[in-house]
């Protein structure tokens, strides 16, 4: 029975032993962390990030006035220099940065969902009553035609003011290549 103990505690020392080895084994490679485009304004402390697998919307010297699209496959910050999977361009081409803002994106969608929907119910609710269908006291009238067309107005602004963020590359807004471990 003694002899039982000592083979299963030489065993859970030979498996700790191990399990340390590993360990330090880990923490002592020199792993490389991801490695990420940041694009900062002066003075501010917020930044926004752009890692490898993102689609980023810039426009390059090589083709001004025109944007560019493509998801970004590998950073190369010795290079300072972006791979496309049909192009690289370096950091030093790109003049402006368009990135989209999620939440006006989402509330603009939602308020023109609204403002149709509106509409249709007001469409149903009054072809049901003018055929006698529904019995209703509810006319399609200037207040629903104002409700509908707000929700829709609000919305199209919505999007279209606020959703997308354009940067253009000078003293105030730059890029860096950033390493996180």
């Amino acid at each position: 029975m003694d002899q039982d103990r000592g083979v299963f505690s030489q065993r859970r020392l030979l498996i700790s032993t191990f399990m340390v080895a590993v360990w330090m084994t880990s923490i002592h490679t020199g792993a490389r962390g991801q490695v990420f485009l940041q694009l900062e304004r002066a003075n501010v402390l917020r930044v926004k990030k752009f890692a490898p697998g993102d689609e980023i919307h810039f426009m390059s010297n090589r083709f001004p006035g025109s944007w560019q699209k493509g998801v970004m496959l590998e950073i190369l910050p010795e290079d300072e220099a972006i791979v496309f999977e049909d192009r690289i361009t370096y950091l030093s081409d790109i003049t402006h940065f368009k990135y989209y803002r999620v939440w006006p994106h989402a509330i603009g969608t939602n308020l023109m969902r609204f403002g149709v929907a509106w509409f249709v119910f007001a469409g149903i609710i009054e072809g049901g009553r003018t055929s006698g269908v529904l019995d209703t006291q509810y006319k399609f009238g200037t207040d629903t035609v104002i409700i509908g067309a707000s929700a829709l107005l609000t919305g199209f602004l919505t999007r279209k003011l606020w959703a997308v963020s354009t940067k253009k590359m000078n003293e105030r807004h730059n890029t860096h290549y950033n390493e996180s471990n």
